[in-house]
């Protein structure tokens, strides 16, 4: 079992806290010499997993992330001995960034808003669902869960040359808050 620190926004750090972020995406760094031949699917692109790594041949892509493994969120002012908040990876895949599902989408923490609160809609009409769109101000929400992680995505990682049409190869890890 492996103890390192993991970096979210501060909006991220209150929805765990809120029991509302179960899991996290961050972008796969493949070796340059495998750009090219990483295709939509890594099995069908000949590579396969170890459980602590990738392989392609005699190369291999460290696993950094394994079930068991300890998180603690490393915030502005935090080291280690004094991390409030730690959690606990209870899982690990790969996938492609837009092959998520609405119920992951949700997981990731997306913020459920009350759409009559902030938009001019009749109290009669039914609106089942509203997810914070985190791009558009103008817009306050969409029903889509997914568009909503979408725009999350795009808030973080764009400006990092990860936007989501980039559809990057993802570490998908779900976790648990605990305490140590």
């Amino acid at each position: 079992m492996k103890e390192r620190p993991i970096l979210f926004s501060g909006e991220m750090v209150r929805a765990i806290l809120a029991g509302n972020k179960s899991q996290t995406r961050r972008v796969i760094q493949f070796p340059r010499k495998w750009i090219g031949i990483v295709d939509n699917d890594l099995r069908e692109s000949g590579f396969w997993n170890t459980g602590e790594y990738w392989q392609y041949g005699d190369d291999r892509l460290p696993q950094n992330y394994q079930v068991g493994d300890r998180l603690w969120i490393r915030e502005t002012w935090a080291i280690k001995d004094i991390a409030r908040i730690w959690l606990e990876i209870t899982g690990v895949r790969v996938e492609r960034l837009q092959d998520i599902s609405r119920d992951d989408a949700m997981f990731e923490g997306v913020e459920l808003v009350d759409p009559y609160k902030i938009a001019d809609i009749p109290p009669n009409i039914a609106f089942p669902a509203a997810f914070k769109d985190y791009k558009d101000a103008s817009n306050f929400f969409t029903a889509d869960p997914i568009h909503s992680f979408w725009s999350l995505w795009d808030s973080i990682n764009a400006k990092r040359g990860y936007p989501w049409n980039s559809n990057p190869f993802v570490w998908v890890i779900k976790f648990e808050r605990i305490e140590r």
